[in-house]
Formats: structure tokens, C-alpha cells, sequence
């Protein structure tokens, strides 16, 4: 625990035009937390797999990029990234019901759990196996995955509310 010290000037009620302030002083606790707190989204499967696919469009977005950058550079692999309907069924498949504390969890999905695949392609003659044209069109599958997952978001959003709204 840490002890911060705060003054607040308080106006004193005096009848005169003049105002005197008193300073009065504050202690504030601050708690330091190791513990992650969930979300109420994070909870909702849903929401979990919409946050998911953000990430792996994210994730595959940086790779495309690289992959761009090096696109002259001599002995260079292009690379992309496992789908994320194959990475998420992977972790799917490894599920484990828990019914009490003490039991092993599900693991989460996340973007480092898909698989950094070599594509391999027409080596160039520096050995380089990027063509710009692939890239470009991995750009465009990623910001359709990126829309994808908010609009899944936005979608579950919308249930939710509609759900608090029918019980008013």
C-alpha cells in the first residue's frame, strides 16, 4: 500500500465578499493488483472469438508487411500466417470442460498460437520469394478478416443490448 497525500482547498462560508480557503489534507490508498480481472466481454464466447480474429488479422497484417519490406532484399522467404479457422479449431479441439476451481482450464486463443507458415514461390533470381501481387491480395484478405471481426463484434454488441432493453 502506498500513501499519497492530496490538499484540498475548501471555501470557508463567511458572510464577507473575501474568501479564505483552508487546506485539509487527503489520504489516498492505491491498491497495486497482480491479479488480471475479466472482463464481462471477455467471458462471452463470442466476444472471445471476435477479439481473436482482430488479433490474427493484426498479427498477419505485420507479417504481410515484412514481407513487403523485404520484397528486394536477396535470399528472403515470404511468410504468411496459418488461417485463422485452422488455429482456432486447434485450440478448440484441446478443450477442457472444468466444473470446479482446482481443474485445468481451456486455453485461450491467441495470435501467437497460428502458425508462421514458409509460402514458398518463384525464387527470383536473388533468391527472394515475395511477388508484390501476392502481398497486395493478402493486404485485401486481411482488411476483409480485420471488417469481419467488427462486425462480428458490433453484432454481438447489438444482441446484448437488445437483450437489456427487452427486459425494461
Amino acid at each position: 500500500m502506498i500513501d499519497s497525500i492530496f490538499s484540498i482547498s475548501l471555501p470557508v462560508s463567511n458572510p464577507a465578499p473575501i474568501f479564505e480557503t483552508v487546506s485539509k489534507p487527503l489520504r489516498v490508498k492505491t491498491r497495486l493488483s497482480t491479479q488480471r480481472r475479466t472482463s464481462m466481454f471477455e467471458r462471452i464466447e463470442l466476444m472471445k472469438m471476435a477479439r481473436a480474429m482482430t488479433d490474427h488479422a493484426a498479427r498477419r497484417n505485420v507479417v504481410v508487411a515484412r514481407n513487403i519490406a523485404n520484397a528486394d532484399t536477396p535470399g528472403f522467404g515470404a511468410r504468411d500466417l496459418q488461417s485463422f479457422v485452422e488455429s482456432y479449431r486447434r485450440t478448440e479441439n484441446t478443450a477442457l470442460r472444468t466444473s470446479r476451481e482446482g481443474h485445468l482450464a481451456m486455453p485461450d486463443w491467441s495470435p501467437g498460437k497460428a502458425r508462421e507458415l514458409a509460402t514458398g514461390g518463384n525464387n527470383s533470381p536473388n533468391g527472394n520469394s515475395v511477388t508484390l501481387e501476392e502481398e497486395l491480395l493478402k493486404l485485401a484478405e486481411v482488411k476483409r478478416d480485420h471488417e469481419l471481426s467488427l462486425g462480428v463484434y458490433r453484432s454481438a454488441l447489438k444482441l446484448m443490448r437488445t437483450g437489456i432493453d427487452s427486459r425494461h
